[in-house]
């Protein structure tokens, strides 16, 4: 198994503890958390330290905002009944916020009635801008097939 597949397996364990705590999912605590896991690999106190350092890190911190975004997006996958809060055909289990100048997942249970209202704001605006799009295809067809 090559490491960035070990790397997406630890982040969904941390992720997979925290949701069955509904606890959020911080990206710099969960990247704080594994890289300290990992910090006897940097046993060389030499001067690249801070370069290895930042780049594990930044790599680390990557490869969680993916993940955290997979499974709180706001496309979540249908087919993954994980995303899915069991009962409901589209709420998820988790919502990406902005709390703190940061972009944090929160258990749906977590969130303000202000963050669902938000939400439920943003997704009406994504669905106006869907059928807005779907509008103007049909009107490119017509166009096209009078142009034909």
């Amino acid at each position: 198994m090559n490491y960035s597949n070990q790397l997406r397996i630890e982040i969904e364990e941390i992720l997979n503890a925290l949701e069955e705590e509904r606890r959020p999912w911080n990206p710099d605590w969960i990247t704080t958390a594994i890289c300290g896991n990992h910090e006897h690999g940097l046993a060389n106190n030499g001067e690249d330290i801070e370069f290895w350092q930042y780049c594990g890190q930044t790599a680390c911190r990557e490869a969680v905002r993916r993940c955290i975004n997979k499974r709180a997006g706001d496309r979540p996958e249908q087919d993954d009944g994980q995303l899915i809060l069991p009962g409901w055909e589209h709420l998820q289990t988790y919502y990406l916020v902005k709390r703190n100048d940061t972009t944090i997942g929160i258990s749906v249970f977590g969130l303000t009635d202000e963050e669902i209202r938000e939400k439920a704001k943003e997704y009406r605006k994504m669905g106006e801008g869907c059928f807005a799009h779907a509008e103007e295809l049909l009107r490119f067809l017509s166009q096209r097939a009078a142009s034909a």
